[in-house]
């Protein structure tokens, strides 16, 4: 199964600020080649505050991005409140529960639900859940990997059987741009070029991943 990831840092819009996202979204959105092909008609979205991102595919997904070196205030007390129990055995770091958190989120993406569910029902800390009672009896697969060596990237998706995790390929974009000429005119004519480069290391093979991580991802 082939997925289409676009991204971009909010400073090759400058001078465009944060706070203007919602201003860009569906004139960025417009611009990528899959927004309106039949066949890519799934799309999810996620952005932090330098990353915005958006993929697209065949079936159904969802996806999430946090910036690892992030800090979470009180981060236990939230593992206490909203880990499965087996979550809970891997976060014992702000950064392990960083990477749990994204799985949890792409899950709620996929699923249309968000995070208004049990969170503490849901082990994501592993790649196949099954039985889960709001996957409608599918199988939810999961990958996560390390995005531009500062993010961590999360991706579910319902299993089908012509589908393994091990199918899958993710195309991913960036824009190309020379923020010297780029105004918020071309972003609005959807003059915004996209070139493709592969940026993302799978964290089972990532050789700097720390020996003391999960190995379940």
């Amino acid at each position: 199964m082939q997925f289409h990831l676009y991204y971009l840092f909010f400073s090759d819009l400058t001078p465009f600020k944060h706070k203007e996202y919602s201003l860009h979204k569906n004139a960025l959105l417009k611009s990528c080649p899959h927004f309106l092909n039949l066949n890519s008609p799934y799309k999810t979205g996620t952005h932090t505050s330098s990353c915005w991102m958006y993929a697209f595919a065949k079936i159904p997904l969802g996806i999430d991005l946090e910036l690892s070196s992030r800090t979470v205030p009180f981060w236990k007390k939230l593992s206490d409140r909203f880990f499965h129990s087996e979550e809970k055995k891997w976060a014992k770091t702000q950064e392990k529960f960083l990477l749990l958190w994204t799985r949890k989120e792409a899950v709620g993406k996929l699923l249309g639900t968000g995070l208004s569910f049990p969170l503490s029902s849901l082990n994501t800390a592993q790649e196949k859940i099954k039985n889960f009672p709001l996957s409608n009896n599918k199988e939810i697969h999961l990958a996560s990997f390390i995005f531009e060596e500062k993010f961590f990237f999360s991706l579910a998706y319902f299993f089908y059987d012509v589908i393994g995790i091990s199918d899958i390929s993710i195309d991913v974009y960036k824009p190309f741009l020379n923020t010297n000429f780029f105004s918020y005119n071309d972003l609005l004519q959807e003059n915004f070029l996209w070139k493709q480069q592969n940026t993302l290391l799978s964290i089972k093979s990532a050789t700097a991943w720390p020996t003391s991580w999960p190995k379940l991802f």
